[in-house]
């Protein structure tokens, strides 16, 4: 209590570090969270290509292939709200994207493999 104390000048420059600390922070993840979803699009498209065999495709081809390749592969159904809890979100990525990032975290990260990849709808059982 009887020490030195900062002055508001040196407390608003304090929270001024700080501030520029946290949104350059914010930044570098937002950031890489961009360069990673451009990877795994570009990922994607890349392996979609070289299944179909067309690797000579010019730019206005490639862009409407990219198009074609935000589809679901897969069926979806209507939204049907079942439950009141907070079991659900809503997202603009593609669900093909969804699914082979949830596949991949629980075989890499958390070391479970999938009984069940449904074929047909984006179900998976594990």
């Amino acid at each position: 209590m009887k020490g030195p104390m900062p002055s508001q000048e040196e407390i608003n420059q304090m929270f001024l570090k700080r501030n520029e600390m946290v949104q350059k922070s914010m930044d570098e993840e937002r950031e890489a969270k961009m360069a990673e979803k451009n990877k795994r699009v570009n990922d994607r498209n890349t392996q979609r290509r070289m299944r179909s065999g067309n690797t000579n495709m010019s730019e206005e081809e490639e862009k409407n292939q990219t198009m074609i390749d935000n589809t679901p592969s897969k069926q979806l159904d209507d939204y049907d709200k079942v439950f009141s809890q907070n079991t659900e979100f809503f997202s603009t990525y593609n669900p093909d994207m969804i699914e082979e990032a949830l596949i991949s975290h629980l075989r890499d990260t958390m070391k479970i493999e999938p009984s069940k990849i449904s074929k047909e709808k984006y179900k998976i059982k594990f």
